[in-house]
């Protein structure tokens, strides 16, 4: 792997990032404070758990909730899918300390409805979720559980045993505690964690177009009574707008109101419309 250079970007910047590369960073996400809160919140959870990749994260205490509406990271993926989204997934990833690299863990998250290139030069058409990972420990030097990730634009160059398969052309990510790296499409994994003397843990939420099912089980319902804003309710499928019924499903396709849309607007967003399938 080679080292990238992680240089902090605001939303215009981390959408180019995004579609060039299928990956982009945000640092300084998160303050100082909240990445200790958080973390701890994160162990405690993760002990609980007994298990190295903990999902349906989000709804185990209100620390959590407040990684969803993170106003640089939001504002990417709004401009990314739209208004009409909320987080379907959440999860903690732990790699112990002085534990090497998992093995066969490279994957791509993100995507669209159609893939790869349409025949006619159109190579996107409509994108349904996007992967954002929280770090809440520092990975900014080699050996401390890094991130990799291989930009688009360059093929995969895959080393194959009979144990395992990994790319070995990417670029490792020095990153720092607070950072959201945002995934779509780009292929990356955890790398080796054996210099490290601290567990390494990231906490992921993925967003998701509101007409996709929820991949966690239980969804957020221990977060019902949260006091929280319009848009924190709608990120995270509370009563309102939509309720938990069976008959209402409507209300995913033609909400009564969306709170983010109004928050894009005032913010001055635009959506990036990806279909390209007309000319």
């Amino acid at each position: 792997s080679t080292s990238a250079s992680c240089v902090s970007m605001g939303w215009q910047s981390a959408a180019a990032t995004l579609e060039r590369d299928g990956y982009a960073i945000i640092e300084d996400a998160l303050s100082a404070e909240q990445v200790e809160r958080i973390l701890q919140q994160a162990k405690r959870y993760a002990a609980e758990r007994r298990h190295t990749n903990y999902a349906d994260a989000l709804g185990f205490c209100a620390d959590f909730a407040e990684m969803v509406d993170v106003p640089e990271v939001l504002d990417a993926v709004v401009h990314w899918l739209g208004p009409n989204l909320y987080v379907n997934h959440s999860h903690v990833t732990i790699l112990p300390a002085g534990q090497g690299a998992p093995v066969n863990a490279w994957h791509r998250d993100g995507g669209t409805e159609l893939s790869g290139a349409t025949g006619d030069g159109c190579e996107r058409t409509l994108p349904l979720f996007i992967k954002v990972g929280f770090v809440l420990t520092d990975m900014t030097e080699a050996g401390m559980g890094n991130l990799a990730c291989l930009p688009l634009y360059r093929e995969p160059d895959w080393a194959v045993t009979s144990a395992s398969r990994a790319i070995v052309n990417a670029d490792m990510l020095r990153l720092k505690a607070g950072t959201a790296v945002l995934f779509e499409r780009c292929w990356h994994s955890g790398l080796s964690n054996a210099a490290n003397s601290e567990d390494r843990c990231i906490f992921y939420l993925q967003y998701a177009r509101r007409f996709l099912q929820p991949m966690d089980p239980a969804q957020y319902t221990p977060l019902r009574q949260l006091p929280c804003s319009p848009v924190r309710r709608q990120l995270l499928q509370l009563p309102g707008d939509v309720e938990y019924s069976g008959n209402n499903r409507s209300s995913f396709y033609y909400p009564r109101a969306l709170p983010l849309l109004d928050r894009q607007n005032q913010r001055g967003i635009p959506f990036k419309g990806h279909s390209k399938l007309v000319p």
